[in-house]
């Protein structure tokens, strides 16, 4: 599910009693205070239309078939033994096609990093072989830009099915008509493009923190961020097309997921524990037999 993030520390926020309350920093907000966060990283004022760009303007045809999804699944489970069995009895009428609306937004991102750096400079002289260590803080402004920046549009959509599938290829789309696709593979829009903004602050935040870590030469962790902002350059929201077929197995769902576009796939396959015992067993039973039979022959 998506939740909303404190604008102070990035923790998640819960309701209490009509406020928005952090229970990492012990914030609390109103709707009020949250949306006035939100247009001061955006740097918008309250002209801002966030409906304009809460219309679908695309979406990306389904060009692999239940058929070629299937046929994919039973390859990748042909053959192997450890596998459960009910991921391989694989019933058609179970498989999901399902079209999953996402905004896609153009971002160009700004923000501070504040860093604890730890410089270490051994010296090699003969007459001074200390090791020098010094420690401090820095603040390191950095700048990004993000083309479609992906953030799905239904809080009830469970990510694990995208995993190994993306991304989605936008230019395979086209314009959105929703007379010429069925509804029943539509999946509903719960999340407004207001939300779906406060979650691509936290992303955007994210991603400078990661990019400075990754470009230091010293030894460094994140000890904060501030002043992140960004600039909205466009947003379309759009539907991928997705194949998926959920197996509860152990009190816990396993998912197969096929791009329904290009045919990328991903299997999430645990191993059967008893038939990994019974292998164990039956091969420790084979050795000492032939060990057995060697030591009669001596």
């Amino acid at each position: 599910m998506n939740d909303k993030k404190c604008p102070n520390c990035n923790a998640i926020l819960s309701l209490k009693d009509g406020l928005y309350e952090c229970d990492y920093c012990s914030s609390k907000f109103n709707e009020e205070e949250l949306n006035n966060n939100l247009k001061n990283i955006l740097n918008i004022d309250d002209s801002f239309d966030y409906n304009a760009y809460d219309i679908p303007t695309n979406i990306i045809p389904f060009n692999k078939s239940i058929d070629d999804f299937i046929y994919i699944i039973n390859s990748n489970t042909f053959g192997k033994f450890f596998i459960p069995k009910v991921f391989k009895k694989i019933k058609k009428e179970n498989v999901k096609k399902v079209y999953v609306p996402f905004y896609l937004f153009d971002i160009r991102g700004e923000g501070d990093t504040i860093l604890k750096c730890t410089d270490i400079n051994a010296k090699a002289k003969e007459d001074d072989k200390h090791i020098y260590v010094k420690k401090y803080k820095t603040t390191i402004n950095s700048k990004c830009d993000f083309i479609k920046l992906p953030i799905c549009a239904n809080s009830e959509f469970d990510m694990d099915i995208l995993n190994g599938i993306e991304p989605f290829n936008k230019d395979n789309s086209i314009s959105f008509n929703k007379d010429t696709f069925s509804n029943e593979l539509l999946i509903e829009k719960d999340i407004d493009v207001k939300k779906s903004l406060c979650l691509v602050s936290s992303k955007v935040k994210y991603i400078i923190n990661d990019l400075v870590m990754k470009k230091s030469e010293h030894k460094i962790s994140v000890i904060d961020s501030n002043n992140t902002k960004f600039d909205l350059i466009n947003c379309y929201l759009v539907y991928y097309p997705i194949y998926y077929y959920e197996i509860d197995y152990n009190n816990s769902k396993y998912y197969y997921s096929m791009n329904g576009d290009d045919g990328k796939n991903d299997f999430d396959i645990p191993i059967s524990n008893s038939k990994m015992i019974i292998f164990t067993i039956s091969f420790m039973i084979f050795i000492f037999v032939i060990v057995f039979l060697l030591l009669l022959n001596l």
